[in-house]
């Protein structure tokens, strides 16, 4: 949210929750991102597709469908599942660094993740022997934590020294993670 308006991207969805792509007149309800007029309202639709609203704003710009819309007065609740993190201990270099990682696992482990996240010298290193290329390389605990709490599953390397900045950040927003180690296999 930005300067109280939440941005959001357009879905395509008329106000039944069908695919038409055409604009819409200002006060008429509209699905999440339909073609939007400034002073339009946007709605999520219910799971069960019974079309009645779990939450509503009014657009504050002008989108069309697949773009970004700006919203404002809230209400309801819109709901997404939360991600989880898998955070990989790397040892530091004096204990071995990266060359004690299983690289084969690592890369194992990407290929199952949305996010890649690397915390420490010794990660970085790791990750591009697994020939992984990180989404993530400073402030990751912020931004771990951010992603698992949009619904995003996480892939944190991370060297011993820094793993207890990134876990207790998940352990307070209780998200969901497992630490494995990197030289167990």
């Amino acid at each position: 949210m930005r300067g109280g308006v939440l941005h959001a991207s357009a879905d395509g969805a008329d106000d039944t929750g069908g695919a038409n792509g055409a604009g819409t007149e200002t006060g008429s309800r509209v699905g999440t991102g339909t073609e939007a007029e400034t002073g339009t309202v946007a709605r999520t639709e219910t799971e069960t597709g019974t079309g009645a609203p779990k939450a509503s704003a009014v657009a504050v710009t002008g989108a069309s469908a697949g773009g970004d819309v700006g919203l404002t007065d809230f209400e309801g609740v819109v709901e997404y599942d939360l991600g989880t993190v898998t955070a990989v201990s790397i040892p530091r270099v004096d204990s071995g660094g990266s060359d004690a990682a299983n690289r084969e696992t690592i890369a194992d482990l990407a290929g199952s993740h949305d996010l890649i996240a690397t915390a420490g010298a010794e990660a970085l290193v790791t990750a591009g022997g697994a020939d992984i290329e990180p989404d993530v390389r400073f402030g990751t605990p912020e931004a771990v934590r951010e992603a698992a709490t949009k619904g995003l599953n996480v892939l944190l390397l991370a060297t011993t020294d820094e793993l207890s900045a990134h876990t207790d950040r998940l352990h307070e927003a209780n998200l969901g993670y497992e630490v494995v180690d990197a030289a167990e296999d």
